[in-house]
């Protein structure tokens, strides 16, 4: 029968009662529906039996209803029957009250010896257990029908799918009633096609054409011991896909205590890129293992890369510069830890703080024969040297021609001179760009006279690196948001720590004629996607006008100074391939020594006088 509009006003009035008034509605309810198993079960009994209807009139006979009614309410009450949301009953639910009325009807049966009613057979309170039984189980039933028939099917819920079979799964649909949840998801083929809470069970390429017919918002995944590797391939299934992703945190989870937005900080690079650099360790050995290995910045993000990944090679000595204190403390201790877990490496390591142009470093460099050098000393945030322009030129690029001035003039144990290079100084657009383009340039002119092999390494944005948008991102994330965006179209091209170094290393074996090498960097990645996939994997989900009451939200900033939308690697007619699938050669622009010594003293004025106008004339003169 259809409930008519004004019912339907009086039902959804009733479901945003308060606590109180819904139990006082019970009480009543279970009130009468006691009174009325007394009096049907009298009625069954004496129509039966053919007596009269004298009983109903008796005083003693309303004095046990009355006190059977009160006795079956405080019997509820004690049992906390009130305090259960009824739309959560289960079959424990069912037992309990079961007990419940088996203690009253013992005290029913104390009651009828007590009033002495006449007619009141010993049967009809057995009827009457039965009668309680029944009428208490359809009323919750009943108001569980209602709750689900017009508050869930005809509201206006957010429809969502739950991806697994398990408790974990049967725990989150009783969590989620805000939502409808239209099917269960599994990749378990013996559970397709079965009903949980008759609700279907699907596979992935139903579930495609489910979120796209009943227009679904969310998955909720309700699986246990999710690595990040697994959530981010979950994750990857729906990318196509208008809904959001929830990853709902297990009992085993809440009971190890792991329920925390800290929890993010367990995610690494390599679980959102996917991508893996094999590593050609016998190939690369015989260039460093009998070599003497100097690596500027060796305390920075790249540098303490390239030292881990050359001390496997077990070299004689490696000479670690950096000028920051607590970076080089760092590295110390991750190279003694290696060489502790590898006991064949007996590489002499020696520290040096501070600057390539302190003359102690430079003799220390000179008496320690360097035969290869990494130099990945540099300033690298963009924004912050979009202010301090004279300090970003003279670290980038006059101590970066210094230092190979010294190395061409001094080091005549030197074969090799590996340049740590930027995507940001093809085209470049930053002065970031522009310091490490000049460093190029002087390296590319004195190449053309030197013996030693002057090679240089392109490529993007490391993630993981110190200042990096990944390590930006988990900061933001653990601190609730928001995660902070220059621009919606922005793109870069990303590689985690390792495998840029891999590729380093493999490029600086390639090197016989001082080439500039660029890095196969893969596809271009959406920043605001690399944001959502973060905030998923960490397990939360993203705050937006669909979805308002989401754990982060994400915030678009505007463009910095210099900043661009994309980045540049390589133009396809600029390159050829090496023997080497993701190391690409840059064909050749040559200076010459002439002109690269020219532009080294015009740069080393600007800096002396302070003059940034000047160094923007240099720049135009260049044609960068």
């Amino acid at each position: 029968m259809k409930l008519t509009s004004s019912f339907k006003k009086n039902l959804y009035s009733i479901y945003n009662y308060g606590y109180f008034k819904k139990r006082t509605i019970l009480v009543f309810i279970d009130f009468t529906l006691n009174l009325l198993s007394i009096n049907l079960s009298v009625f069954l009994v004496l129509i039966f039996l053919k007596k009269n209807f004298d009983l109903f009139f008796s005083i003693e006979f309303i004095s046990y209803q009355i006190v059977s009614s009160f006795l079956y309410i405080a019997f509820l009450y004690i049992f906390s029957f009130y305090k259960i949301v009824i739309r959560y009953i289960e079959f424990e639910y069912i037992f309990k009250f079961t007990i419940l009325v088996f203690i009253h009807f013992v005290i029913n049966i104390f009651l009828r010896n007590y009033y002495i009613i006449e007619n009141f057979y010993l049967i009809i309170i057995f009827i009457q257990l039965f009668f309680n039984l029944y009428f208490f189980i359809y009323s919750r039933l009943s108001i569980l029908f209602l709750y689900n028939r017009y508050f869930i099917n005809n509201h206006n819920l957010n429809k969502a799918i739950i991806f697994g079979v398990n408790e974990s799964a049967l725990n989150a649909y009783s969590e989620l009633s805000n939502y409808k949840i239209v099917a269960f998801l599994d990749e378990n083929n013996k559970n397709i096609g079965r009903k949980i809470k008759g609700i279907k069970v699907i596979d992935i390429s139903r579930a495609f054409k489910v979120i796209k017919s009943e227009n679904v918002k969310f998955v909720f995944v309700a699986i246990s011991n999710l690595s990040i590797s697994k959530r981010s391939k979950i994750s990857e299934l729906f990318n196509d896909y208008d809904c959001e992703i929830k990853f709902l945190p297990t009992i085993r989870d809440f009971t190890a205590g792991k329920i925390e937005i800290s929890n993010v900080k367990s995610l690494q690079p390599s679980d959102i890129l996917k991508r893996k650099i094999h590593l050609d360790f016998e190939n690369l050995k015989s260039q460093f293992n009998n070599k003497i290995i100097c690596i500027t910045g060796s305390g920075g993000s790249i540098g303490s890369e390239i030292a881990s990944q050359i001390i496997k090679f077990n070299p004689p000595m490696m000479l670690l510069i950096d000028h920051s204190e607590n970076n080089l403390f760092n590295i110390l201790n991750l190279i003694d830890k290696i060489k502790y877990e590898n006991s064949y490496i007996k590489t002499q390591v020696i520290s040096l703080l501070g600057s390539i142009d302190d003359d102690y470093i430079r003799n220390k460099i000179l008496h320690s024969k360097v035969q290869i050098i990494f130099h990945s000393a540099a300033y690298k945030h963009v924004g912050l040297l979009e202010t301090n322009i004279i300090s970003g030129i003279r670290n980038n690029s006059i101590r970066t021609i210094e230092f190979v001035d010294f190395c061409y003039n001094k080091l005549s144990n030197c074969e090799r001179f590996v340049f740590i290079s930027t995507d940001k100084a093809v085209n470049p657009k930053s002065v970031m760009g522009f310091t490490k383009r000049l460093a190029e340039i002087y390296i590319q002119g004195i190449s053309t006279v030197s013996k030693i092999n002057f090679s240089i390494v392109r490529f993007g944005n490391v993630l993981g690196s110190s200042g990096s948008v990944f390590e930006l991102f988990v900061n933001q994330i653990k601190s609730g948001g928001p995660v902070t965006i220059t621009h919606p179209e922005v793109t870069r091209y990303f590689m985690t720590i390792s495998d840029a170094v891999n590729l380093v290393l493999q490029a600086s074996k390639l090197s016989n004629d001082s080439e500039t090498f660029v890095l196969n960097m893969g596809k271009p990645v959406k920043i605001i996607n690399l944001a959502r996939d973060m905030i998923r994997l960490s397990g939360l989900s993203i705050k937006s006008e669909n979805n308002p009451e989401g754990d982060i939200a994400i915030k678009y900033i505007g463009l910095k100074k210099g900043e661009k939308t994309y980045e540049e690697i390589l133009n396809k007619d600029d390159i050829h391939l090496s023997n080497n699938p993701d190391i690409y050669i840059l064909k050749k622009k040559t200076y010459s020594f002439e002109e690269v010594l020219n532009y080294k003293n015009k740069i080393i004025e600007v800096v002396k006088n302070n003059d940034s106008d000047k160094f923007n004339s240099i720049i135009k003169e260049l044609n960068l």
